[in-house]
């Protein structure tokens, strides 16, 4: 079984759910790694393993798209694995019972 870590209030407590969601209508979700993923956890327990500095105040598009830039990845042709890099999922790629796979929020 696998062992998934649950945010913890201060964890989210610098997170802003308002502004992640404005600023990413039409991403759901992330692929990443084999996993679906939401953009909080890929943001808080993901990202800080990249070697990027500190993503600050920025959203998570924001950031993904500074390292994929640096890694000369083009993220609109998603031409690259899942397991190197984040895919971006619309909404009508979800299920009604897809969770995050870190935190088992639902979508």
């Amino acid at each position: 079984m696998t062992k998934t870590l649950m945010p913890t209030p201060d964890q989210d407590k610098d997170f802003d759910f308002t502004n992640e969601r404005k600023a990413d209508l039409d991403v759901a979700a992330y692929y990443y790694q084999g996993k679906t993923v939401c953009s909080h956890c890929l943001r808080e327990r993901i990202v800080p393993y990249w070697t990027i500095p500190k993503p600050g105040g920025s959203t998570t598009e924001d950031i993904l798209d500074g390292y994929a830039e640096k890694l000369g990845i083009d993220r609109d042709k998603g031409n690259f694995p899942s397991y190197e890099f984040p895919h971006r999922m619309a909404p009508s790629e979800l299920i009604n019972s897809d969770r995050c796979h870190v935190c088992r929020r639902k979508f």
